[in-house]
């Protein structure tokens, strides 16, 4: 039997319509999915408890599961991360990027093409106030950014504002990264719209600082 793309033997599908030919087995078999999909979570002591005795006892069944956990979630997550890819454009940059600043940006592409949002927020934040503190450090400010002790990033945009660092425009970017990151990490969830605004904005501040 074949079900969403599972080779289902009939000793399972036996016990999963009577519960009098459940076995050790064919209860793994049953509940590898949600011992897979807890991973990604928390879970209950009994479900780790599950978990440990099913990679004890039959030590296949959990890596075939996530196999065919990530198959799926990638399949519900491929329609949505293809369309918000088009909508994406190349990024031009003159000067060499530090490898951070550019690992924050891919990371923050890649949160926002599958649809982790409050993940990509707050990367562009990390892009961001990582990229303005290198653009101040080449700049000779080094004192003046050691010496901001509170509310640093938005220390940092205002330093590189008044020395011409961020231009009016690609300060109200900055800040409005800032400020939507901030609200994300205190429990308000960004929409796809305010992700994609945030992330081509701090790309914009990128192709500013770097272009």
């Amino acid at each position: 039997m074949t079900t969403a793309g599972l080779v289902i033997d009939a000793s399972v599908v036996s016990a999963w319509c009577f519960p009098d030919e459940q076995t050790d087995y064919t209860n793994a078999i049953l509940h590898a999915g949600s011992v897979i999909a807890s991973r990604l979570g928390l879970a209950s002591p009994g479900s780790a408890q599950f978990e440990a005795e099913t990679q004890w006892r039959h030590p296949g069944v959990l890596p075939e599961s996530a196999t065919r956990y990530v198959v799926r979630e990638m399949s519900a997550l491929l329609p949505g991360a293809v369309e918000r890819l088009r909508t994406l454009q190349i990024t031009p940059v003159d000067i060499a990027v530090p490898a951070n600043v550019a690992q924050y940006a891919r990371e923050a592409s890649r949160c926002y093409l599958y649809g982790l949002f409050t993940a990509a927020l707050v990367l562009c934040r990390s892009c961001i106030e990582a990229a303005v503190k290198d653009r101040l450090v080449r700049n000779g400010l080094r004192k003046c950014l050691d010496a901001i002790r509170d509310h640093r990033l938005e220390g940092m945009l205002e330093l590189a504002l008044t020395q011409n660092i961020l231009d009016d425009l690609t300060f109200a970017m900055a800040d409005g990264v800032r400020k939507k990151a901030n609200d994300a990490v205190h429990g308000l969830i960004p929409t796809t719209a305010d992700c994609q605004a945030r992330l081509e904005q701090t790309r914009a501040v990128l192709h500013h600082l770097y272009g």
